[in-house]
């Protein structure tokens, strides 16, 4: 059973772990519920393709990068990874970095 009752108290790790119990919500479906439904500032999607290929096109590199390196981007933008995320997505990706 998913237990949501204090939901706000919980961080997004102990979220993503109550969502993905339901059949059929996976890791990426919590993210986006933690950006869209309860407006969480540092949530950053590492399996997310449209994020994968934005740093793709940061960087200018001819392969989606790896884990290891979206990671480390991420890192830069810690406790703010939701707005970089909304940025990647929206196609301003080059206004951050400058």
């Amino acid at each position: 059973m998913v237990n949501i009752d204090n939901i706000d108290s919980l961080t997004d790790e102990e979220i993503i772990k109550e969502l993905i119990k339901v059949k059929g919500i996976g890791k990426w479906t919590a993210e986006m519920f933690l950006i869209f439904s309860l407006g969480r500032m540092d949530v950053f999607s590492l399996q997310n393709l449209g994020i994968k290929k934005a740093v793709q096109g940061l960087y200018i590199i001819p392969e989606l990068p790896n884990r290891e390196f979206v990671i480390n981007f991420s890192d830069n933008f810690k406790l703010y990874r939701t707005v970089v995320t909304l940025c990647l997505w929206g196609g301003t990706n080059k206004v951050i970095i400058k």
